[in-house]
């Protein structure tokens, strides 16, 4: 691997204390480290060659072999909005079954966004949603080819364990608000799709209404005041790199865009009831080409594929992506837990195009035809559009 770009959580070595380091790995180095010994992946399936994704479906299965050629882009950077860090104990040790974990029922708190914060800060943050407070770890990829400098992201925090309890844990959680990916204009030209979010625990206000909801995937709109960088590199981001260019940082930000999964355009919807994507302030960046469709109720909102456990969440309760790790390490050795994030693949589109190249507001071949959301993720026979959440790998180095 090349050009990996860390995390640390914490930069101690003491008795108990460790660093966590998040990198952008690729398929075939996850698959050859759930092989190798101290190393378990989220989820294994009957076949231990094949890896699983946060949803549980496998790599090999991604296509949907309905006649339409199948077509894949792999995301050039990302970022992880991480709330809580979580460890809970193996289920003969007192920690909940596989499958069964949850916030209240973590073993321990490894990180937590709200502890340092004063009193009148933490109020009424359990109003907000189960990630209330989210730091960005971007993530370099191994095809970014715009620098070959490495960028850190780094919490000033140490997550700790007690050396007389590590044998007890078998499982890390991990509660996100978002992935994002960054896709290079040579797989992805259009500029409006060139970051899109997945939403995993998204933000809500104390009246519990949210323009978010769990399973959308949203797409970011750049004002004029945003570099143009900004659609030619992933500095949108990186803050070093953001940090490099000239530009109105008073005036520059980014809006929301909803993708229609019945043409692959962008919907206006109850709270954008005024296609605002047409004011002047948005005529230079990456504002959608077509006319936004009309969907007041965002019943055509493109999701992305989601394990079915979070969809049957409420939206107070934390979707948790859960890691298993073999707590039978060298402890006077390995002083850091390395979260390998996997994105092979996570765009599918059918097409009958030839190249692989996704243009859905330009080329109509490349637009899905689904009736919703829902529809798109489990008709075969329609023109799917698919998100996919990465595959993900713990293991103490």
């Amino acid at each position: 691997m090349q050009n990996l770009l860390l995390l640390a959580l914490g930069t101690a070595s003491g008795s108990g204390n460790y660093q966590v380091k998040f990198r952008l790995s690729d398929r075939n180095t996850l698959l050859s480290n759930n092989l190798s010994q101290n190393s378990q992946s989220m989820r294994v399936g009957s076949n231990a060659e094949f890896l699983e994704d946060a949803a549980g479906e496998s790599f090999e299965n991604y296509g949907d072999n309905d006649g339409v050629n199948d077509h894949f882009a792999t995301p050039s950077a990302v970022s992880i909005e991480v709330c809580y860090l979580l460890a809970y104990k193996s289920e003969k040790n007192g920690g909940p079954a596989k499958g069964k974990e949850t916030f209240k029922n973590a073993s321990r708190v490894l990180h937590d966004p709200l502890k340092d914060l004063p009193p009148d800060q933490i109020k009424n943050t359990d109003q907000i949603g189960p990630c209330p407070i989210a730091t960005p770890v971007p993530l370099k990829g191994l095809n970014m080819t715009q620098t070959n400098q490495s960028y850190e992201s780094i919490f000033d925090k140490t997550i700790n364990i007690p050396e007389e309890e590590k044998s007890q844990y078998d499982r890390i959680g991990i509660i996100a608000r978002s992935f994002t990916y960054y896709f290079n204009p040579s797989d992805v030209p259009e500029d409006f799709y060139r970051y899109v979010s997945l939403m995993m625990n998204p933000l809500f206000y104390p009246n519990g209404e949210s323009i978010y909801k769990r399973g959308d995937v949203v797409a970011s709109i750049f004002t004029n005041a945003c570099p143009p960088e900004f659609l030619t590199s992933p500095a949108h981001l990186f803050v070093e790199l953001s940090n490099a260019l000239n530009y109105d940082r008073m005036h520059c930000y980014r809006d929301d865009g909803w993708i229609d999964s019945n043409s692959g355009n962008f919907l206006k919807m109850t709270w954008n009831s005024v296609d605002f994507f047409a004011s002047t302030d948005y005529t230079n960046r990456n504002r959608p080409i077509n006319a936004l469709v009309n969907d007041p109720a965002g019943i055509k909102k493109l999701k992305f594929k989601s394990p079915e456990t979070m969809n049957l969440l409420a939206p107070t309760e934390a979707y948790i992506i859960v890691t298993d790790f073999d707590s039978s390490f060298d402890r006077k050795k390995e002083k850091t837990l390395r979260i390998d994030i996997a994105v092979d693949n996570v765009l599918f589109w059918d097409s009958p195009d030839t190249n692989n190249v996704f243009s859905p507001q330009l080329d109509a071949n490349d637009r899905p035809n689904a009736t919703n959301g829902t529809d798109n993720l489990r008709n075969t026979a329609r023109k799917n559009l698919i998100f996919r959440l990465p595959t993900i790998l713990s293991s103490f180095k």
